[in-house]
């Protein structure tokens, strides 16, 4: 819900740079984009061109500016997060040190008065109005103070813009006029590509928190959208990120579309990154079975049955958790016990190992039983809450 922006935006001054280049960069790659339609026969690699810096860039912010330096959600190799810092200012999205401070504003303060682009503001305020403005006069620069340890990150911040001219535009031009045309190399996969990369990057910050379904957590606007996913390079489950914002993914199931995982599971392949950081899954569980006991419990709280309700669900909800901890735990031991026979291999280890294998199997099952159990039941009071 919109409410009353603060002083410090309603008083305070136009970034005329920032605004200036949002209102030009458009209008150029209008400008450009149409010429080389009209001046030039469309260069089937223009798209490979386009998509390589598109990515790049992109993946960039989300794998690098946010996963890796704003959350710490994992560690890096200098040359990789040298590329990241270089790709990084070619989106034009300013340093990494400022906008990784930005950032962890945002996520001390989501919603509030400080976060510099809160949606309560309204959409256009979260999404690019923010960027205009030349932002809250309370100091945060403490919130950066292990980045400004990083000697790349300093250099980049010092020189970021020209960084940004290089990587951002110079070298698509270059690409372009190697596979055919400067122009369609300038045009598409220099400034349309930077727009573009913007306004995709800006819906994380507007559209994720207008969108979708709060999951995981209520107490922020964030939501998890698969289509905006698609769109966000993988940043579009935007609720699971508010709450367990060190997990290096977005999207946690093997379907869910997070090119940024990807990404950064693929350098932890080639052995550039690693410390990759992961929420313990009974702590993923916990809060999406307090989320779906929270919203029944609001559909069905004017029923004759809320209070048998409401007690029924907590009991259940405590029923999967239990059986998953239990799981947990012995698959754990199995481990151990599994470890130690194929070490010394003894007759009394292999009998050990089977009695825990068949004690795995039955804690699977009393899982998924129970999971199956609390399914069924919420889909049963969620209808009846409709009717």
């Amino acid at each position: 819900m919109k409410v009353q922006k603060p002083n410090w935006i309603l008083n305070g001054q136009v970034d005329w740079f920032n605004t200036s280049f949002m209102i030009f960069l458009p209008v150029l790659a209008l400008i450009a984009t149409g010429l080389y339609f009209y001046l030039e026969n469309f260069n089937l690699w223009m798209i490979p061109v386009f998509l390589f810096f598109y990515f790049a860039t992109g993946l960039s912010i989300t794998a690098g500016y946010h996963r890796l330096f704003a959350h710490k959600g994992y560690e890096a190799h200098p040359i990789v997060q040298f590329l990241y810092l270089f790709f990084g200012a070619g989106a034009f999205q300013n340093s990494a040190l400022k906008w990784c401070t930005d950032h962890r504003v945002h996520h001390m303060h989501v919603d509030k008065e400080d976060d510099p682009y809160s949606v309560s503001h309204g959409f256009w305020h979260a999404h690019i109005g923010w960027v205009c403005h030349e932002g809250n006069p309370r100091d945060f620069s403490y919130l950066g103070r292990d980045l400004q340890e990083n000697r790349l990150i300093q250099w980049q911040h010092r020189n970021w813009f020209w960084l940004g001219i290089v990587s951002g535009v110079l070298l698509p031009t270059l690409a372009g006029w190697a596979f055919g045309s400067a122009l369609g190399g300038f045009a598409l996969a220099g400034v349309l590509r930077i727009v573009l990369v913007h306004h995709f990057t800006f819906f994380i910050n507007s559209l994720c928190h207008y969108w979708g379904k709060q999951t995981y957590t209520d107490r922020n606007s964030a939501k998890d959208n698969f289509v905006l996913a698609f769109f966000t390079y993988g940043e579009g489950y935007h609720n699971f990120h508010h709450l367990f914002s060190n997990d290096y993914r977005n999207g946690i199931h093997w379907f869910d579309f997070d090119p940024t995982k990807w990404t950064i599971r693929t350098l932890a392949f080639f052995g550039v990154a690693d410390k990759l950081k992961v929420t313990p899954q009974i702590q993923i569980l916990k809060a999406k079975l307090e989320m779906k006991k929270k919203n029944l419990e609001s559909k069905v709280h004017s029923t004759d049955y809320s209070q048998a309700m409401c007690e029924s669900l907590e009991r259940m909800k405590n029923k999967v958790e239990t059986a998953y901890v239990r799981w947990g735990e012995i698959k754990t031991q199995y481990q151990k016990e599994y470890k130690s026979f194929k070490t010394r291999k003894t007759l009394e280890g292999k009998k050990q190992v089977a009695l825990i294998r068949a004690e795995l199997r039955m804690a699977k099952l009393e899982y998924q039983f129970a999971l199956k159990e609390w399914r069924t039941y919420t889909s049963a009071w969620g209808q009846l809450a409709l009717s």
